[in-house]
C-alpha cells in the first residue's frame, strides 16, 4: 500500500512538474507570438506603435503597446474629417493583453488566451461616451494554439446616438474575425456589420445594410498575395436640398498626360434632391505568384443601381492584369507607402508618384505586361453598354517612359465595343452644360438651344464616321472595334490619321476657346461639324 501511494505521489509530483515546465515553456512562445504581431501592427502605414511593454510570469502575462494614427497621414486628411473624429485620431490608444498560459485554459488545450483591453485617453473617452454610453466600446479575444496560429475575434458595440440638431446615427456593430497561422504566414479575416444608418437632419440619409468582407492573405515574398470578397446588400444616398459640384477631371488628365484641357471637362453642375440606391453590390480582388511574376484581377458587379427616376442594372467589370515584375510590385508599393507619411504640396506628391512608377515602378512595364478588360456590361435607360479589350506592352525599355513617340509603337491593344448613340449625345451636352455653367455671365435661358446643337453635332459626326467605315450604327447603337498597332490607330479597320500632338496642345492651352460662352456662340465654331470625317475620328481620338 505504502509502495501504490508513494508510486501515485511519484507520478503526480512529475505531472506537476512536466506542467509547470509547460506552462513556462508556453510563456515564452506566446511572448515571441505577441513580439511578431505588435512587430506586424508597426507595418501599418496609418498607425505607428509608440511603444510596448511586455511583462512575463509563470502562469500569465501583460503586454502594453500604446498606438497612434500616423501624424503625416492624418495631416493630409484632417481637414476633410469632423472635428471629433480628428480628436479620436489624434489621440493614442492603449492596448493592454492580458495573457493567461497553456497548456490549459480551462478545459481548452490552448498555448494561450489573450484579453485585450483597450484603454483611451480622457478627451477620447469623453467623445465617445456620447456615443457608447457605458457600453464597451471595443473588445478583442484571442486564442493561441500549440502550432502558433490561432483565432481573434473583435467586437465594436452598437450605438445609437442622436443630437437636437436632428443629426442621428444609428450604427448596428462590427464582429471581425481572424484565424491564424504560424507568424502569419498565412490568415483568413471575416468583417461583417450588419447595417448604419446616418441621418443629417432635413439635408438627407445615408445608409447601408449587410456589409461583409473576407480576405485570405498569404505572407509570400516579395508581395503578399491571396483574394477579397466585399458585398454590400444594399447602399443608399438621398438629399433634400441641390448639391452643387466640380468635378476636376482636368487635375486628373493633367496628372498623367501633358494636356491641359481647363474647364471644359471640369463638370460644374447642380445636382436636384433625388435619391440613389444600390443593391446586392459585390467587389472581389484576387493575386498569385509564380516564378516571380504576379497575375492580378478583379471584379465589380451590383444587381441594379437606381438614380431618381432612372435605373441601371446589370453591372460587371472583369479586370486582369499578367505577367507583372513581383519585385518591381513591391518596390513601388513600398515606395508610395513611404510617400503616404511624408509631408509636401500636391504638387511636389504628384511628381514623386510619378517618379516612383518611373523608377521603381519601371520594370512593371518593361517586362511585357498584359492588361485585360474581360468584360464591361451595363444595361443603361438607353441601352446597353458592352466592351472587351486588351493592351499589352511590347519590348519597352525604361527610357521610353519619357518619350510617348518612343513608347507608342511598344503599346498593342485592341477593344471592341457597344453602346446606345443616346448616351454620348448625353454626355457631349452634359459638357456643353459645365462649359457655360463656368461662366458667370453666360445667358442660361439659352443653354437649352445650345444643348441641342451638341447633340446634333454629335449626331452628324457619327453617321459621318459610320458613312465612312469608321463605326456601325444601327437602330441607335454604336459598334465597332478600336486596335492600335505599332503606332497607328484603326477603328474597324480603317487608318485614322492621327493629329500631332502639338496642334492639340495649342488648341486646348488656349483658355478663352474654352472659357468665354461668345467664342462657344460663333458660327464658326458652335454649329458647324468637320467637313472630312477622317478628321473628325481624329479629333474624336487625341
Amino acid at each position: 500500500m505504502k509502495k501504490l501511494i508513494g508510486f501515485l505521489l511519484g507520478i503526480t509530483l512529475l505531472l506537476g512538474a512536466a506542467y509547470l515546465g509547460a506552462t513556462y515553456y508556453m510563456g515564452i512562445q506566446t511572448e515571441q507570438t505577441l513580439a511578431h504581431r505588435s512587430a506586424t501592427l508597426d507595418k501599418n502605414t496609418w498607425l505607428q506603435v509608440v511603444s510596448r511593454q511586455y511583462e512575463r510570469r509563470w502562469f500569465d502575462a501583460t503586454e502594453t503597446v500604446t498606438v497612434q494614427a500616423h501624424p503625416q497621414v492624418l495631416a493630409k486628411v484632417k481637414d476633410s474629417l469632423p472635428e471629433q473624429l480628428q480628436t479620436l485620431l489624434n489621440e493614442p490608444v492603449t492596448l493592454v493583453s492580458h495573457v493567461r498560459h497553456g497548456p490549459l485554459i480551462g478545459t481548452l488545450p490552448a498555448r494561450a488566451q489573450i484579453e485585450t483591453e483597450f484603454r483611451f485617453t480622457p478627451p477620447a473617452q469623453k467623445i465617445l461616451k456620447q456615443f457608447f454610453g457605458d457600453a464597451v466600446p471595443v473588445t478583442m479575444r484571442d486564442i493561441v494554439q500549440f502550432t502558433g496560429g490561432g483565432t481573434l475575434q473583435a467586437e465594436i458595440s452598437k450605438f445609437d446616438y442622436q443630437e437636437l440638431s436632428g443629426i442621428q446615427i444609428i450604427w448596428d456593430g462590427l464582429t471581425a474575425t481572424m484565424r491564424y497561422s504560424t507568424n502569419y504566414q498565412q490568415y483568413d479575416t471575416d468583417v461583417r456589420s450588419p447595417g448604419l444608418q446616418l441621418i443629417l437632419a432635413d439635408m438627407g440619409k445615408v445608409s447601408y445594410k449587410d456589409l461583409s468582407y473576407r480576405v485570405h492573405t498569404e505572407d509570400t515574398r516579395p508581395v503578399a498575395t491571396g483574394n477579397s470578397l466585399l458585398n454590400i446588400k444594399r447602399l443608399a444616398l438621398s438629399w433634400q436640398q441641390d448639391a452643387d459640384y466640380r468635378l476636376q477631371l482636368n487635375d486628373l488628365i493633367n496628372m498623367v498626360s501633358d494636356l491641359q484641357i481647363g474647364s471644359f471637362v471640369n463638370p460644374t453642375l447642380s445636382i436636384p434632391p433625388s435619391e440613389v440606391s444600390l443593391d446586392d453590390l459585390s467587389f472581389s480582388t484576387s493575386m498569385a505568384l509564380q516564378q516571380g511574376f504576379v497575375s492580378a484581377g478583379g471584379k465589380l458587379t451590383f444587381a441594379k443601381l437606381n438614380y431618381g427616376d432612372d435605373l441601371y442594372d446589370g453591372l460587371n467589370v472583369e479586370v486582369q492584369a499578367e505577367h507583372l515584375n513581383a519585385e518591381a510590385l513591391a518596390a513601388l508599393k513600398q515606395k508610395l507607402a513611404d510617400l503616404s507619411v511624408q509631408s509636401g504640396s500636391a504638387d511636389s506628391w504628384r511628381e514623386e508618384v510619378l517618379s516612383a512608377i518611373r523608377n521603381e515602378g519601371a520594370p512593371l512595364f518593361t517586362d511585357n505586361p498584359i492588361l485585360t478588360l474581360k468584360n464591361f456590361s451595363l444595361n443603361t435607360p438607353s441601352g446597353k453598354i458592352a466592351v472587351q479589350g486588351k493592351m499589352a506592352f511590347e519590348n519597352l525599355a525604361a527610357a521610353d517612359l519619357n518619350d510617348f513617340n518612343l513608347l507608342l509603337p511598344k503599346v498593342a491593344a485592341d477593344m471592341s465595343y457597344e453602346m446606345p448613340q443616346q448616351m454620348i449625345e448625353s454626355f457631349a451636352q452634359a459638357q456643353v452644360r459645365s462649359l457655360f455653367a463656368v461662366a458667370d455671365n453666360a445667358d442660361q435661358s439659352d443653354l437649352q438651344d445650345i444643348q441641342n446643337t451638341a447633340r446634333l453635332m454629335v449626331d452628324n459626326l457619327l453617321q459621318n464616321m459610320h458613312a465612312d467605315g469608321y463605326l456601325k450604327l444601327e437602330n441607335g447603337i454604336i459598334s465597332g472595334t478600336i486596335t492600335l498597332v505599332k503606332g497607328q490607330v484603326l477603328m474597324n479597320g480603317q487608318v485614322v490619321q492621327r493629329t500631332d500632338s502639338s496642334e492639340i496642345d495649342e488648341m486646348l492651352d488656349d483658355d478663352k476657346h474654352f472659357t468665354d460662352p461668345s467664342a462657344a456662340s460663333e458660327p464658326e465654331s458652335a454649329a458647324s461639324a468637320p467637313d472630312n470625317p477622317e478628321q473628325a475620328a481624329s479629333a474624336a481620338t487625341p
